[in-house]
């Protein structure tokens, strides 16, 4: 599981949608993002590396927020008052919406399926 970087100090650390419990940690002083998962009944810790410095968990890609999308996608101005996001997967778009301009983000990136989204403090 190898984190993906995203603009604006973020990341996306792919994780099975069953996963709860997450938290950052260190091994070794490196930092780590555990959780946990459920087979047959038993509990799993994981563990996965992270870069170098300071993460916070902010959400996961399917909770995540306008607030929360707005600062990590580009805006590209204001239409008739509204502000419009980079649409990543169309490079002639703009969206209205900075969850509709995120998952373009995840789109142009081939990360389909459950992320978590970290942000670098």
């Amino acid at each position: 599981m190898t984190p993906t970087h995203l603009p604006n100090n973020h990341i996306a650390v792919p994780v099975p949608e069953e996963a709860d419990g997450f938290d950052m940690n260190t091994n070794n002083g490196d930092p780590e993002l555990t959780f946990y998962t459920i087979d047959n009944d038993e509990r799993h810790l994981h563990g996965v590396a992270l870069p170098p410095g300071t993460w916070q968990i902010v959400c996961t890609t399917k909770d995540v927020t306008e607030e929360v999308a707005h600062e990590i996608v580009e805006t590209q101005g204001e239409w008739n008052g509204r502000k419009i996001y980079k649409c990543y997967d169309k490079s002639d778009l703009w969206v209205y919406n900075s969850v509709i301009s995120f998952r373009s983000l995840l789109r142009s990136l081939n990360l389909n399926g459950h992320y978590l989204i970290l942000k670098k403090l």
